[in-house]
């Protein structure tokens, strides 16, 4: 999902294809792909009219964290014995179980998420994640040759 809309975003700009997508909301959930960079093509195919995506992203979420290069926007991870006994294995628990598909996981969790879901990692937080083009402009160092 999140590569698709990547991709299609930094091809319009490659293009020169703009003044489109100024009144869209995109929304990535654990992306695959770099939020500033999408967030930074969007703000160039809307003429500078969108400035910005939003995010949710789970610290131990391999997908949106080692993939797409994402902060992260929540953190609760379930403690249970045995593995609180030996706090190196939640980690890797909890990223075998996004890998693996398994449900719920770090990586299916986001959004409107269940209560088993939100019982486990907590509720989803949303950030919104800025263009730094957008903040070069709105500082005066504009990145666009006149």
């Amino acid at each position: 999902g999140s590569l698709t809309v990547g991709n299609g975003m930094r091809d319009f700009a490659k293009h020169g294809i703009h003044g489109i997508g100024y009144k869209t909301d995109i929304y990535f959930f654990g992306p695959a792909d770099n939020a500033v960079s999408v967030a930074n093509a969007i703000y160039f195919v809307s003429d500078g009219k969108k400035d910005h995506i939003y995010l949710q992203n789970h610290l131990l979420d391999p997908i949106g964290m080692r993939i797409g290069h994402n902060l992260p926007t929540f953190y609760k991870v379930p403690l249970k014995l045995p593995y609180v006994l030996f706090p190196p294995a939640i980690p890797m628990r909890e990223v075998g179980g996004a890998l693996l598909g398994s449900y719920p996981s770090t990586h299916n969790c986001y959004g409107n998420a269940s209560k088993e879901c939100i019982g486990r990692y907590g509720t989803p937080h949303t950030a919104t994640i800025y263009s730094s083009d957008a903040i070069l402009d709105y500082l005066g160092y504009s990145r666009k040759k006149k």
